[in-house]
């Protein structure tokens, strides 16, 4: 039998629920701490590579974004201050 992604995800998530659900058992009750070896470390789901985030610091901004001006206004002052180019800003728009 073939499983889809969301009843895989969803067999990942209570592997991980039920192994939190032991170790903090475990470090509430006294009596179960000698089953640490047994319950073993956590189950590794989508693990994410170790990576450097690039930063952007922006300055504070007094535009009203609940207008289209403003947020137009918002969105120019993002791309004057981070030096993004067209493509950059279709892939950060394409990532929200």
């Amino acid at each position: 039998m073939r499983m889809d992604t969301t009843t895989k995800v969803l067999i990942e998530l209570s592997r991980c629920f039920e192994w939190q659900m032991k170790c903090m058992a475990m470090d509430q009750i006294p009596g179960l701490k000698h089953f640490r070896d047994a319950v073993g470390s956590c189950p590794e789901v989508d693990q994410i590579m170790l990576h450097k985030t690039e930063q952007y610091p922006l300055p504070g901004m007094n535009h009203d974004e609940s207008s289209i001006d403003g947020t137009i206004k918002v969105l120019e002052t993002i791309k004057k201050k981070t030096r993004m180019g067209p493509s950059d800003i279709e892939a950060w728009f394409n990532v929200c």
